[in-house]
């Protein structure tokens, strides 16, 4: 399936950039585990107003996974998603494994205590 990601997401596919994205923050499905890989291909669905990708890339930042940690980006991305996204993200649109859904499980309690 990656291969396939890879391939729409050259292509410029939203989505397929953020699932790739996920590949390679979790290293699952054949692709190597790499956050930096994993923060471009965030950034650039993100950018394209993908709400997954933006919590993701949001979490890098407030992290310094993948990139320089910089709580100010971080709180960007936190603010140009949505409300409702804010709230809550249906992880079952970007976590496609268990260990991944746990992963952004964790996140996503994390980011919401923290914005209560």
């Amino acid at each position: 399936a990656a291969r396939w990601f890879r391939l729409a997401a050259d292509q410029g596919d939203v989505d397929a950039q953020a699932q790739l994205g996920v590949h390679f923050r979790f290293g699952c499905d054949g692709v190597p585990q790499d956050d930096k890989e994993a923060a471009r291909w965030f950034r650039l669905a993100a950018d394209q107003g993908n709400a997954g990708a933006q919590l993701c890339l949001e979490e890098s930042y407030a992290t310094g996974r993948g990139v320089e940690q910089d709580k100010t980006e971080a709180a960007r991305w936190f603010a140009s998603r949505p409300i409702r996204v804010r709230r809550w993200h249906n992880l079952s649109s970007l976590c496609v494994t268990l260990m991944e859904i746990r992963a952004c499980h964790r996140t996503l309690v994390r980011l919401l205590a923290s914005s209560a």
